[in-house]
């Protein structure tokens, strides 16, 4: 997913992946950053985008926590 998001323009792709190999496999391909767990996560206002692929319910309620908020 890191690897279309970055043929399709994204800008900073962080991602996290608890498996080694898959850690560096998107770190090689595509990703800027990548953590063990959202808590290594670079975003201080928070993400633009997520794309949560795990389906494991705790995912999905981390990844909501950390969409950016955009107030006008």
């Amino acid at each position: 997913m890191a690897a279309a998001a970055r043929q399709r323009g994204a800008g900073r792709i962080q991602i996290v992946e608890p498996h080694t190999a898959r850690r560096d496999a998107a770190l090689r391909l595509a990703a800027d950053a990548a953590a063990v767990d959202s808590a290594g996560l670079d975003l201080p206002h928070g993400a633009e985008i997520i794309v949560e692929a795990s389906g494991h319910p705790s995912a999905i309620t981390d990844a909501l926590d950390r969409i950016a908020v955009r107030r006008t």
